[in-house]
């Protein structure tokens, strides 16, 4: 139990220091002293920087993947993006949720580290698999409607990830209501020609 509280107040520390100086400006000294420790002992509980930066993204990437699995329909997986990107807006409050700024920077530590790569591959991997069940699915074989379905769902996680990385900036709200009918009129049925 002691070393699971531990990791929290390393990973607590880490997420203030990584929130004001972003992944790469934080050092481990930084986080060792927010944390009240010594660099020394953070060793103890994680191989070295680069690991509790992982876990950090791997926390936030799970809290998002578990609001957008509870929808039940593309509306509601709509709605679930849009609360998403609020949590990243509102992380200031107090909450555990990164901010808009640092899940933009998550999107850059991706092409630095390859295990922050592989995090944001396999969420959104789970992501595609979920909202495509959520697509009506006409035929067994591929097809047009597939290939809509297909494309429905990568415009959506490109337009997801675009918001909130652009949640950061001012006008994002009128943004994310505009995704929202955009959105709307991509899960319309196809209509063969």
């Amino acid at each position: 139990m002691r070393r699971r509280e531990r990791r929290e107040q390393i990973l607590r520390a880490a997420r203030g220091c990584f929130e004001v100086e972003g992944f790469r400006g934080a050092s481990m000294a930084s986080v060792a002293a927010k944390a009240g420790m010594s660099v020394g002992h953070i060793y103890h509980y994680f191989e070295g920087k680069d690991c509790i930066v992982a876990e950090v993204i791997r926390d936030d990437l799970e809290a998002c993947l578990a609001t957008l699995c509870h929808a039940g329909s593309p509306a509601q997986f709509v709605a679930a993006m849009l609360t998403a990107v609020r949590r990243g807006e509102q992380a200031s409050c107090g909450d555990e949720s990164l901010s808009a700024a640092l899940r933009a920077d998550i999107m850059a530590e991706a092409g630095r580290n390859p295990l922050v790569a592989d995090l944001v591959a396999e969420t959104e991997e789970k992501c595609r698999r979920h909202l495509l069940a959520l697509l009506p699915n006409e035929q067994q074989e591929l097809s047009t409607t597939d290939v809509h379905r297909v494309a429905a769902v990568e415009v959506v996680l490109a337009l997801w990830r675009g918001l909130l990385i652009r949640s950061a900036e001012p006008g994002s709200r009128q943004a994310a209501s505009a995704l929202h009918t955009a959105l709307a009129r991509l899960f319309e049925p196809v209509t063969p020609s």
